[in-house]
């Protein structure tokens, strides 16, 4: 007898099933984890100059993360946040400026994109966890941190320079702060500077609100939104010293979106920005 013949052909599978892409900010972060595997994996261990300056680097790789998505609620206050009387933990308030169509680039990471001569080419800050009133519209930001107000530390980077470990720490003491005054159309801004005068006057302490704002005459900022799309995503800031004519200072431009994921300019973080971003912790 013979074997019966047993086909071995085999019916035509299914199709499988569409896998939506993954959204941006997860592209983002995956091609931060391939490229530097592990939390902060490639950062330097941090000097004996950083622990004593209460400053660490961060990897711009992960700039979507430690600078937007994180809350920070556990990190554990510096020793200067101590001696400014932030003794505990406390997570960053979002400012909810997102929620604002025309300056929503505001509350992702934007980049000064400037000559190459500006002082602080390349350094990038968010408004997304400043403390913001959208009725009077006016947003203020600690730069560094300092005392009282909202967690502010890790918000605005500078190079990894020695000159910057001391005036991020100055800053902090000094209550060094932005205020964000914009129009009733939201295409420009004045930017108030404000301090507790600590570094100047030598009767004021640290520990009190940043009372004293910089007159126009002495110093005077202000950013302008570029072209006819008004989202916030691309700024030009001005610059005047001593009652002088405004002038050009750098372009802000947005390279990370609220969400964590690519900015519009996002291109432009490598080739501006350094790899690693020093920050106030």
């Amino acid at each position: 007898g013979h074997l019966p013949c047993v086909s071995m052909a085999t019916s035509e599978r299914p199709p499988r099933p569409s896998v939506p892409p993954p959204p941006p900010s997860f592209v983002l972060t995956q091609r931060a984890m391939l490229a530097k595997p592990g939390a902060e994996a490639g950062a330097p261990a941090p000097t004996f100059l950083q622990r004593l300056c209460c400053v660490e680097l961060k990897r711009r790789e992960r700039l979507n993360e430690w600078m937007i998505l994180d809350d920070n609620a556990d990190a554990a206050p510096s020793l200067i946040e101590r001696l400014l009387c932030r003794c505990t933990s406390a997570a960053r308030s979002n400012s909810h400026i997102a929620d604002v169509p025309q300056i929503r680039g505001l509350a992702g990471a934007t980049l000064q994109r400037g000559p190459p001569d500006w002082r602080t080419s390349g350094s990038v800050q968010t408004l997304k966890w400043s403390h913001f009133d959208e009725e009077k519209r006016v947003a203020t930001l600690q730069v560094f941190g300092g005392f009282g107000g909202l967690p502010s530390s890790g918000l605005w980077t500078e190079k990894d320079v020695l000159a910057w470990h001391c005036l991020i720490n100055l800053g902090r003491l000094c209550n060094y702060s932005y205020r964000f005054e914009f129009y009733d159309d939201w295409r420009s801004a004045d930017i108030k500077i404000m301090s507790n005068c600590c570094g100047c006057v030598p009767c004021c302490l640290p520990c009190c609100p940043a009372w004293c704002t910089v007159p126009d005459w002495l110093m005077k900022f202000n950013a302008v939104q570029v072209g006819e799309k008004v989202d916030g995503s691309h700024w030009v800031r001005n610059s005047s010293y001593f009652g002088a004519p405004m002038q050009y200072s750098y372009d802000l431009v947005e390279v990370v979106r609220p969400d964590g994921s690519p900015g519009a300019y996002f291109d432009d973080l490598a080739k501006v920005a350094p790899e690693a971003m020093l920050v106030s912790r």
